[in-house]
């Protein structure tokens, strides 16, 4: 998983965090596994359906389940060790081209915007 921030204005930063198959393939692939083990389907003795008929069934979500709760734990965990100064949380650029696809070998891209904390200075009068 890879991080990157750049300035879009004085107040506001963009984002990018990439997502490639390596950071959740595991993690799906014993998703599945439970699932498969679980599952009771006709025409097959329960927790003896195949796992590619599961990952057919069950995949998409799998798959979405897994780099929304990736993102919900980097995305803070690498706020707090940047120690930028932010206000509120990151809000996500939406994005037409994102498709999710478990046979998909390529990196997924995210974009958030975050807004930052404005310098200023107050002036005291002795």
């Amino acid at each position: 998983m890879n991080f990157s921030q750049e300035a879009q204005d004085s107040q506001v930063n963009v984002l990018t965090v990439q997502i490639t198959p390596e950071d959740y393939k595991e993690k799906i692939n014993k998703t599945l596994k439970d699932i498969s083990k679980k599952a009771t389907m006709k025409g097959f003795r329960p927790g003896m359906v195949p796992k590619s008929l599961v990952k057919k069934m069950h995949g998409r979500q799998v798959l979405v389940d897994t780099i929304n709760e990736l993102l919900n734990d980097e995305l803070p965990k690498y706020l707090r060790e940047s120690e930028m100064k932010y206000i509120g949380f990151p809000v996500p650029i939406p994005s037409d081209d994102l498709t999710f696809d478990l046979d998909r070998e390529e990196p997924m891209v995210f974009r958030y915007e975050i807004a930052m904390e404005p310098e200023f200075a107050v002036p005291f009068a002795d």
